[in-house]
């Protein structure tokens, strides 16, 4: 990983893609030092998540971001919060629609729905390894907290679990 001055061709989160390879070759080891909980990898980690840019593959912010929640050294997030102020990642929310229950996706076109889920996913890994890691700044609670309300219910759940608030179940009350 240290070896490697810019990152590979990652995968972009795609519906027909989702069974195929998720993960570049650099991915794989970036994935497999945040397994090993190696502290010592951090610094490259670190100089990874720094090459990372709004135009950068999905697998790549996922990767960094479950490599360094894994560590779980709170060194790793400023890299993450930074990671959440580049344009276009952080924001990707839908807000509850209260009217017969539509919610606006802006566009119907074939790959919306791809887009849609790539930036969703992208922010939720990134915001729950920065919450997790003490959360410079607040910012992965607030996208959290975001997210704990998104009508897309998958979203919402992974975010209240993420921050240790629970599920409702859906027609007890509770």
């Amino acid at each position: 990983v240290k070896g490697a001055s810019a990152w590979d061709a990652g995968w972009q989160w795609s519906g027909p893609g989702a069974y195929a390879r998720k993960h570049s070759d650099l991915d794989g080891y970036v994935l497999m030092l945040g397994r090993l909980r190696a502290r010592e990898a951090l610094p490259a980690l670190v100089e990874k998540a720094a090459l990372l840019t709004e135009r950068s593959e999905f697998s790549h912010f996922r990767a960094v971001a479950m490599a360094l929640e894994q560590i779980g050294d709170p060194a790793g997030a400023p890299a993450l919060a930074r990671l959440l102020e580049l344009p276009g990642v952080r924001g990707n929310h839908l807000e509850p629609v209260h009217e017969a229950g539509i919610v606006p996706y802006g566009s119907h076109s074939p790959g919306a729905g791809d887009v849609e889920r790539r930036a969703a996913l992208r922010e939720l890994a990134v915001a729950r390894a920065l919450y997790r890691l003490g959360d410079v700044g607040g910012a992965g609670e607030a996208v959290l907290r975001a997210y704990g309300a998104d009508p897309r219910s998958a979203y919402a759940r992974h975010a209240l679990l993420a921050l240790g608030m629970g599920v409702p179940v859906p027609g007890t009350g509770r």
